[in-house]
This record gives structure tokens, C-alpha cells and sequence, in this order.
């Protein structure tokens, strides 16, 4: 889009906790100049700046923070003007077009569970159950595509903290709310931090329920394995750690 191909070198870094130092000294000693485009805080932007110095690039020009902000979602036009700026260069203005129809209301379409997603019908079945009890609940939920059952028609999420905060907020709200306290979690988040939540609840005797929506993988972010998949992030085989034996039974 800027005419740069063959005036710059592009290193797309795949493993940023550590970057490849070895691929970023080669790059340092074929430029004059170096952007660091990455969202949020300067992690790899830092890390080239120590091996330059380390490795004598003085006269390597870095730059990162002062083109790219350090809050928000990076975006096609942010790294474009960056760019444009770094290499000196004029920026096509408004190069994302944004789509305007006139005369026609788009409806608002708010993010929703996947088509087939069977927490659709979990969500369901725990509703009416309560409904029939003719019981009111608060839901503490969590982290994962799950909390999109904030969204009408499920309406199970009240609040939603941090990766395995549903089981602590309801340890807390269990101890006066005169509702039933429904906590919503993941299996993977529950690996991840709910356990210690769950062993105070117990040892408080907390009166709670604990709904574990159990996919059996970590099915958010890209089917990464857990301690209930039975395997490694290696594929090797590995003890298959069930939350309704290993860990809620023992409790």
C-alpha cells in the first residue's frame, strides 16, 4: 500500500515470550532503522533495544511507542500511519473505508454463542430448572465464550472478574445473599484457577452450586489441551485428571 517492498525488511516475530534474539541481530545488522509494531505495553520493542545495545548496534534507530499508542486495539490504519511516519512518507488518508448504507436501520447484532453450542441448551435446562423451583439466582460467571450468556434470552452472568473469580465472588456472595449463588465456569478455567476457590468454599462451607461446563478441552481459544485432556501440549500421553473423581469427589 506504501510502495515499501523493496526499500524495508519485515520480521514477523511468532514466539514473542522470549523473541528469537538470533533472527533479531540479523535484522539489526542489515537496517538503519527498526519499528516495533505491537499492541499494548513495548515487550518486544524493550527486548530489541537490549540486544541492540548488547550486541553494538549504537547507530540502530528504534522506534515503537512513539507511533504506535499504548492502549486499545491495533488496526490496519494505526500501523500504516506508523509506518508512514517512521519511513517519512505520506499516509493514504482513510484507507478503511468505513461501510455507510443510507435510509436502512441495521439492527444491533451483539456477540452470541456459536450455532450448536450445547451451553445454549445447559443454560436452558439450569434456567427452567430454577424457574420450576421457583427459585431467584445470582450467577458470578467467568472467563471464557461461556460469559456470552450475559445476553438475552440465557441472562446467567451477573459478574465476570478474572480467570477462575466466579468461584471467589460467589464464596463471597454465598456468605449473605438470600438468592441461590449459581457460579458458571469452564473446565480449563477451572483447572486453571478455580480450584483454590473451590477448596475455600468447601473449607467455609459456602452453600453454592458450581456448574462446570466441561468440554473437555480448552475449547475458547483453540482446543488446547488441559489436566482432563489426557495428553500433553506435546500430544504425549498424560494422566487424565477428572473434576467430577480427582478433585469434587475427594472433596
Amino acid at each position: 500500500m506504501l510502495g515499501l517492498q523493496d526499500r524495508i525488511y519485515l520480521l514477523k516475530i511468532g514466539t514473542p515470550v522470549p523473541p528469537p534474539r538470533k533472527l533479531i541481530v540479523r535484522l539489526l545488522s542489515n537496517v538503519d532503522g527498526v519499528l516495533v509494531v505491537e499492541e499494548l505495553e513495548p515487550i518486544v520493542e524493550d527486548y530489541v533495544k537490549k540486544v541492540a545495545f548488547e550486541e553494538g548496534f549504537r547507530n540502530v534507530r528504534i522506534y515503537g511507542k512513539e507511533f504506535i499508542p499504548t492502549f486499545g486495539e491495533l488496526s490496519l490504519d494505526i500501523a500504516l500511519n506508523a509506518i508512514s511516519k517512521f519511513t517519512g512518507i505520506d499516509s493514504p488518508a482513510n484507507t478503511i473505508k468505513p461501510l455507510r448504507i443510507s435510509n436502512v436501520a441495521i439492527p444491533q447484532r451483539p456477540p452470541t454463542l456459536c450455532p450448536g453450542c450445547p451451553h445454549r441448551a445447559t443454560f436452558y435446562a439450569l434456567r427452567k430448572a430454577l424457574n420450576l423451583a421457583g427459585v431467584k439466582a445470582v450467577y458470578p460467571s467467568d472467563i471464557g465464550c461461556y460469559t456470552l450468556g450475559i445476553f438475552p434470552p440465557f441472562e446467567v452472568v451477573d459478574t465476570c472478574v478474572c480467570m477462575g473469580g466466579g468461584i471467589g465472588v460467589g464464596g463471597g456472595l454465598g456468605h449473605f445473599q438470600d438468592k441461590i449463588v449459581v457460579v458458571i465456569i469452564g473446565d480449563s478455567t477451572f483447572y486453571h484457577t478455580g480450584i483454590p476457590g473451590l477448596v475455600n468454599v468447601v473449607y467455609n462451607k459456602v452453600p453454592i452450586l458450581i456448574v462446570v461446563l466441561n468440554n473437555g478441552v480448552t475449547a475458547m481459544t483453540g482446543h488446547q489441551p488441559h489436566p482432563g485432556a489426557g495428553y500433553t501440549a506435546l500430544g504425549e500421553p498424560a494422566v487424565k485428571i477428572l473434576i467430577e473423581e480427582h478433585v469434587v469427589w475427594n472433596l
